[in-house]
């Protein structure tokens, strides 16, 4: 049987196994057909064949007729206002929640595929620490066990486990700390987290213990955490998603001459454009450093010049430059990230 864990992300997912005969944990590739562990958090639906894609294989099918795609079903398991769901793409038949569950089934189901096994023995996903200490959205971590106890291949439902992503990161360094340096972690970590849906910033408290065998093992407390987007303030607009969709935006706008107060509609075309700069911006992080190392990120004149990717919308190439995304960046999240930082040092 199968000891998985699953980081369920906004915009990527990413799936490993413990291996205990060698005490080991490695993220996996569960399809097939992908290049990286990461797992795009995309659903398709063909609507004439009622067939319904997830991850890579739903990735392949943006932009082309007779699909829906459905995307940030993480962030919006706890959304109420079907205006607002309706806005994004989900109805009553496909529910974030019902989309959700169809996409972590599908994973699981690739994972034991992948790895020879028919079952799962204990399944871990992580969740926003938000979903622990907030009444608002307490819910949303509810949700999101019983959607994984639900899953056909878990052995035992009481070996499902949602823990917080800032303790399970402390974990994960202070294990590493231990394995490295001989000796126990005993101290604070701050972890900042900007993913696609939310920005956490969380201030872990790490303590160890010795037990009376003599084995030590670790406490760990969260002491100070604010964030925001999706699932902290109610609204997307604070992280990566909106970045992506905020610069090509820019970008569109610049290259057809669309004015400001012309509204430009997400459909099938953008979601495709934005998904291919976020394909550049994973692909060219050596490049963006050296870039930014170059020209200061406040010289808007010098990076309107800099060409970053050239993307597809609708029958246009639209060139994607340098300005676009510090521009984007300086609307979208520096407001928000300092203001956080702010919040946290105090």
């Amino acid at each position: 049987m199968l000891n998985c864990g699953i980081d369920f992300g906004s915009t990527n997912t990413m799936v490993s196994v413990y291996r205990p005969a060698d005490n080991r944990v490695d993220a996996i590739l569960p399809y097939q057909s992908a290049q990286n562990p990461n797992i795009p958090s995309l659903a398709s639906f063909r609507e004439k064949k009622n067939i319904m894609e997830f991850g890579p294989n739903a990735r392949r099918r943006i932009g082309k007729d007779g699909y829906r795609i459905f995307k940030a079903f993480k962030m919006l398991l706890t959304e109420t206002d079907p205006d607002f769901l309706k806005e994004r793409g989900f109805d009553g038949q496909f529910s974030p929640a019902k989309i959700a569950g169809d996409f972590l089934k599908d994973v699981v189901e690739n994972a034991l595929i992948r790895e020879g096994e028919t079952e799962v023995d204990h399944l871990v996903i992580g969740a926003p620490e938000i979903w622990f200490d907030k009444m608002s959205t307490i819910e949303g971590r509810t949700i999101l066990r019983d959607i994984c106890r639900q899953i056909p291949q878990i052995h035992d439902v009481n070996k499902v486990q949602v823990v917080s992503e800032p303790a399970a990161a402390s974990a994960f360094f202070a294990y590493n700390y231990m394995s490295q340096m001989n000796q126990a972690y005993d101290g604070n970590i701050l972890l900042i987290d900007y993913g696609g849906g939310t920005l956490d910033i969380t201030l872990t408290q790490v303590i160890p213990h010795e037990a009376e065998d003599g084995k030590q093992f670790m406490e760990i407390k969260v002491r100070e955490r604010n964030g925001a987007g999706e699932i902290n303030d109610g609204r997307i607009g604070n992280a990566g998603i909106a970045f992506i969709e905020g610069t090509v935006e820019r970008a569109i706008r610049r290259a057809l001459d669309i004015p400001a107060d012309e509204e430009i509609e997400a459909d099938g075309d953008f979601l495709s454009a934005s998904l291919e700069f976020e394909n550049e911006l994973q692909g060219q992080t050596a490049d963006i450093a050296a870039t930014f190392q170059t020209l200061d990120i406040d010289a808007i004149d010098e990076l309107e010049e800099e060409e970053f990717c050239e993307v597809e919308y609708k029958d246009d190439t639209i060139q994607v430059t340098y300005a676009d995304m510090v521009e984007a960046y300086n609307e979208r999240i520096r407001p928000v990230f300092q203001e956080k930082l702010k919040e946290m040092k105090k």
